[in-house]
Parts: C-alpha cells; structure tokens; sequence
C-alpha cells in the first residue's frame, strides 16, 4: 500500500511538473536600456499554443518565440530592412507572471545588449 501511495505521489509531482505553461494574455516588456541606450516599457499581447510563441508590440510585425519550461526565448528583426535580429533570452517565475532576462544585438555599430523584465498583466480575453 505504501508503495502504491509513493508511485502515486510521484506520478502527480511528474504530471505537475509537465504541465503545461500558457503565457497568452497581455504583458508590459520593460528593457534596460533598449536598443537606443534609453530605457523604455511597451504594452504587447502573446499568444502560445504548445511551445510556439506569438508576440506583437504596439503596430509592429508579429514577434516568434519559444517556450521550454521555464526558458522563453523570442527574436525581434530590426534595422531598414529587418537585416538584424535581436535575440531574447529569458527565465520564467514560478507564479508564471514575470520573465526576467537579457537581450544582445549585433548589427554594423556591434554588438549592444541589455536586460528585460516582461510582466503579466492579464491573462487570456
């Protein structure tokens, strides 16, 4: 019986663990600084279905991302031509409702990087 009740413990922390992350809703990005040098906050919805990430930014184009776990990671184009990518790399909270971490650019001036903090602020409409 003792054995039964430990699998059975044990199967509930693994399927807990497995559960699966859904970071949809409606977030405020905050980057330090941004890729002027200025520290900025933008209002942005994210969409996730399985581990794909959706992200769109005020009037921008849509934004590609990834989920694995607690990692989130997502690639902006910029420059005249979308020439450049800026990359996000990024830890989820435990509560699910904070991504912390950092973001690097390389273009023809080299190579710039700074932090961000994205916040939930609510969740699917």
């Amino acid at each position: 019986m003792k054995i039964l009740a430990r699998l059975t413990l044990s199967a509930l922390i693994v399927l807990s663990l497995l559960a699966a992350t859904d970071l949809t809703g409606q977030w405020s990005l905050e980057l330090k600084p941004d890729f002027s040098g200025n520290d900025d906050n933008i209002g942005c919805s994210f969409l996730q279905k399985d581990d794909k990430l959706t992200i769109n930014c005020g009037a921008g184009p849509n934004i590609a991302g990834e989920v694995h776990g607690r990692a989130v990671t997502f690639v902006v184009k910029t420059g005249r031509s979308d020439e450049f990518s800026v990359t996000f790399s990024g830890e989820l909270d435990q509560k699910e409702t904070t991504i912390d971490g950092t973001w690097k650019l390389t273009d023809n001036v080299g190579t710039r990087q700074g932090k961000f903090t994205a916040t939930k602020i609510s969740g699917p409409k």
